[in-house]
Order: C-alpha cells, then structure tokens, then sequence
C-alpha cells in the first residue's frame, strides 16, 4: 500500500524529471526574448514546486496553498509566453506599473517620513527623469492595446478558466487569510466552549493529495509547453510522463486504502 512519504516522493521524482528535461534545452534556448522569459518562467515553476513538496512531506495546511496559489500565477505566465511572444508586452506592462506605482507614491507627503524610500527620495532628478520615461512607455504600449491583464485574464488567455474559477478561487481564501479559512486552521473549542488555537493542523489527506495533483499536473504541462516552444513538435515526454503516471498511482493507492483518512483531522495541535 502507498503511504503519503510514498507519494512525496514520487512527486519529487516527477519535478525531478521536469527539471532534468530543462537541461536538455541548453542545445535549443536562443537568446531571444521570449525563449529567455519561458524559460526564466518554468525555472520559477519547478522551483516552487520543490517547494510545495517540503510542506507535503509535513502535511501542511497553509503553506502548500499559498504556495500552490503563486505557482499556479507562474504556470499561466509560462503557458502565455510560451504560446505567444507578444505576451512578452503585457508582461512588460506589469513591470512599468510596479515601477510607476512605488516612484507614484515616493512623491506622497507621507513619503518623506517612510524609511523605506529613502533610496528614492535621495535621487529627485533622476527618478523624475525615470518616471517619465516610465510614463511614455507606458503610453505607448496601451496605444497599441496592451494594458495590464487582471489575473482572470491571465487564466484566460492561457486557456485555464476551469481552474481559476475553481482551484485557484478556493486557494485565495486561505492565502488572503479569509475568516473561514481562518477558524477551519487554527482554533477550536473545548467542551466546556473555551476556545483554544491550534498550530500546525494536519490538513485532510484527500485536500492535501488534491493539491498536489494540482502540482504534478501543471509542472508536466509547463514543462511540456515550452519544450515546444524550444524544441518544436519534436518533444520527448516520456521520462516526465512516466513518473506523472507513477505519482498518480501511488496516490490513487492511499486514498483507496485509507478513505477515512480523506476526511479532515480535527485533532488540536496545540491549545
């Protein structure tokens, strides 16, 4: 019978393979925009990817969601810059937006007494000069049609809306800390009705391993996305595909053997 360290590691194995066919880009990357964005993108894919794994292996409650939520935001990008070099504007446009807001507010009243724009405020001249700059460009692209995307959007263009409206719409109430999220993690009550926290709740084996279902399927895809965009119609798979398979195997086995284990463990961590 699988356990859950079983499908950690399986899911090690899958990012693993992912990761090992990134190196085989090396002979095909060009020095192109586009190529160095996807390529950047899935870099940041795999990486939290690992990262999600490290709060599987202690089923963690909160933090593979929040991390899972940034990683899905990452898989949409790698999706878009993948399938169209002219995402590369809107993801530009983000960049001057970020940029334009934090010289924006440098120049608030309240900015002088913040220490964190100290940087700013010691270079007048040159962040005006910047943030016309900034301006023009930001005149010119939206003259062509390119403004910032909501992250609807985003999901939309890449062909992902099931999962924003359902996946990623369920992981925003846990990484905005939504009172209902809230109570679910960390408090409970006695019999008396004295309430009491808790730290570190287990999460519910079937949520866990439906997060990182999620994982595993949008790291294959990603992986496999911009191994086209790289390699052309010519992509080798089968390593990636494999190990997709073996995962899910050894998940389909857990939850098979211990379906009581699918509900979620109420038990207090601490009081």
């Amino acid at each position: 019978m699988a356990t859950l360290e079983e499908c950690a590691d399986r899911l090690d194995q899958l990012i693993d393979a992912c990761g090992v066919r990134t190196l085989e880009f090396r002979s095909s990357i060009g020095t192109g925009k586009q190529h160095l964005a996807a390529a950047a993108l899935l870099a940041t894919v795999l990486e939290m990817a690992y990262d999600f794994v490290l709060f599987f292996r202690r089923r963690g409650s909160i933090s593979p969601k929040v991390i899972l939520r940034s990683l899905m935001e990452a898989y949409v990008d790698t999706l878009n810059i993948a399938r169209d070099a002219d995402y590369l504007n809107y993801l530009y446009v983000a960049q001057l937006e970020r940029d334009s807001l934090a010289y924006r507010r440098s120049k608030e009243p309240q900015a002088a007494d913040n220490r964190y724009f100290g940087e700013f405020l010691t270079h007048g001249v040159e962040n005006e000069a910047r943030a016309a700059d900034i301006e023009r460009e930001r005149q010119e692209l939206k003259a062509k049609g390119y403004d910032l995307l909501t992250i609807r959007q985003r999901f939309e263009r890449a062909g992902e809306l099931d999962r924003y409206a359902s996946v990623y719409y369920l992981l925003c109430g846990d990484s905005h800390h939504g009172l209902k999220a809230l109570e679910r993690r960390h408090l409970f009550f006695e019999e008396d009705g004295r309430p009491g926290i808790r730290l570190f709740k287990p999460e519910g084996l079937a949520t866990l391993l439906i997060e990182a279902d999620t994982v595993a399927g949008i790291v294959a895809i990603a992986v496999a996305e911009v191994s086209r965009l790289l390699d052309g119609d010519v992509v080798e798979m089968d390593r990636v595909g494999q190990t997709l398979e073996t995962f899910r195997r050894a998940m389909r086995e857990l939850l098979a053997a211990a379906p009581e284990e699918a509900e979620e463990v109420e038990e207090p961590m601490t009081s």
